[in-house]
């Protein structure tokens, strides 16, 4: 096992026991998705574009070659727990609160799309890649797998939304950069 997933699996173990002595369900730490990812493989979340504060969706896996158009989500990390539940084929997971406000913008993004496109035709892509959610983080094995494939990810996903969280106004010039980086960042194509 390569040196970073060894230090990812010990950080995702940590937030794990965090969560474990913060709430009373450790059943919603478990992965949602429990089929493992075999190399080449990626898993994605289609998010649902409904109103309100709950964030929906489900995951799906797919040969690389194969997958659907998807965005890629780049967020702070953050020092939070993983307090925000999101709902993942119907079932509650648990997200650090930046995730979750990347997740709220991004929902935001594509519902601004989704008008544009009913009068303008084209596909919606609703299809996000996020390794939090897109990953088993409790299997060394597929973290290793999916943190040597990364790049790739990120290289073939249509679009990276970037989100460094919520900063207050008195922040000015940070307020200002934060609010580009949400806009949609073509992802290079090297």
């Amino acid at each position: 096992m390569s040196e970073a997933a060894t230090a990812y699996e010990r950080d995702t173990r940590n937030v794990s026991r965090d969560f474990q002595e913060s709430n009373d369900t450790v059943e919603a730490t478990v992965p949602t998705c429990n089929t493992q990812l075999q190399e080449g493989q990626i898993r994605l979340f289609n998010i649902q574009l409904d109103d309100g504060e709950q964030i929906e969706g489900f995951l799906e896996i797919f040969d690389h070659r194969s997958a659907p158009e998807y965005i890629a989500q780049s967020y702070v990390c953050g020092e939070s727990r993983c307090d925000r539940e999101i709902s993942v084929n119907g079932k509650p997971h648990y997200v650090k609160t930046n995730l979750f406000v990347a997740l709220q913008q991004t929902r935001k993004a594509l519902r601004q799309r989704s008008a544009g496109r009913r009068l303008g035709g084209g596909a919606l892509i609703t299809w996000l890649w996020i390794d939090a959610v897109c990953i088993n983080q409790s299997n060394p094995q597929e973290l290793e797998i999916q943190i040597r494939f990364m790049e790739h990810i990120y290289r073939r996903a249509s679009s990276t939304f970037v989100s460094i969280g919520t900063l207050r106004k008195s922040h000015g010039l940070i307020s200002r950069v934060s609010e580009l980086l949400a806009i949609e960042a073509r992802a290079s194509r090297l």
